[in-house]
C-alpha cells in the first residue's frame, strides 16, 4: 500500500481587470436617438488600457442585469461605443445608470455599474406681452392731438433683457417707439382733418414686436382718431 500526499495550491482567481471606464458618459437633454454617449475602455493591472494599439488583447462589452441596471434598455452598445435609444429630459432624469460586463480576449471579465449624466440645456421661453391685458389685437380710440399711445410691456420667464420694435407695415412711420421702455407715441400729434394713416381714414394700425434676443411676441394696435370738435 502506497501513501500519496496531495498538496492543494492556492491559485489567485482575481481578474487582472482593474476598472471599466465610460467617457465622457454625458448626453445633452433632448438629443435624438443614436446620440453618442461615450466610449468604453477596460483598464488592466500594470496600466494597460484596452483598446490599445500596443496590445493584442481586446475587450467586448454587454449589458448585464443587476444593481445599477436601470438605464440598460435606454442605450445600445456597438463595439466599445454607447449610444442613446431616445431623447432625455434633464428636469425629469438628471442621471441614469447602466450595468456592463467587460470580457477580454484572455478570458477575464468584470462587471461594473456606470453613471450617465443628462446635461441641462438652456431652453428659451419666448416673452409674452402683458400690456393691454396681453391681447393680440388692441382696439383704442383717442381724440385728435393726443400724442402718447401708451407703454407696451412684456414678461420673460427666463429674465432676459427685452427690446421692442415696430413692424414695418403701412402705418409704422406714423409712430415712434422706445426700444428699451416700450413707450409708443405718434411721431406727430394726429390731426383728424389731416389723417396720416395709409388709408387716410383716421384708423392707424401698428404692430409691435418684443424680443428676448432669440424669440419674439407680437401685439397689434388699431387706433381710431376722433374729431375733438374744436
Amino acid at each position: 500500500e502506497q501513501l500519496l500526499k496531495i498538496q492543494v495550491v492556492d491559485v489567485s482567481e482575481v481578474s487582472s481587470i482593474e476598472n471599466i471606464e465610460l467617457a465622457p458618459a454625458t448626453i445633452p437633454e433632448n438629443s435624438p436617438a443614436g446620440t453618442r454617449v461615450g466610449s468604453f475602455a477596460t483598464l488592466l493591472k500594470g496600466g494597460l488600457r484596452i483598446p490599445s494599439q500596443d496590445s493584442s488583447i481586446s475587450a467586448s462589452y454587454e449589458f448585464i442585469s443587476g444593481s445599477g441596471d436601470s438605464g440598460n434598455a435606454l442605450f445600445t452598445i456597438t463595439g466599445n461605443k454607447l449610444t442613446s435609444n431616445r431623447p432625455f429630459d434633464h428636469e425629469l432624469e438628471p442621471f441614469t445608470s447602466i450595468r456592463v460586463l467587460s470580457k477580454t480576449s484572455e478570458g477575464e471579465s468584470m462587471v461594473k455599474s456606470l453613471q450617465i449624466q443628462i446635461l441641462d440645456v438652456f431652453e428659451n421661453t419666448p416673452p409674452t406681452f402683458t400690456s393691454f391685458e396681453g391681447k393680440e389685437l388692441v382696439e383704442l380710440t383717442f381724440l385728435e392731438n393726443k400724442q402718447v399711445v401708451g407703454i407696451l410691456s412684456a414678461t420673460d420667464p427666463d429674465d432676459q433683457i427685452l427690446t421692442y420694435a415696430l413692424m414695418k407695415e403701412a402705418d409704422y412711420a406714423a409712430f415712434t417707439l422706445s426700444s428699451a421702455t416700450g413707450l409708443l407715441t405718434f411721431a406727430e400729434k394726429p390731426d383728424f382733418e389731416n389723417p396720416k394713416d395709409a388709408n387716410q381714414n383716421n384708423v392707424y394700425e401698428v404692430g409691435v414686436l418684443v424680443s428676448d434676443g432669440i424669440k419674439t411676441d407680437l401685439q397689434r394696435l388699431r387706433i381710431t382718431i376722433l374729431d375733438d370738435g374744436l
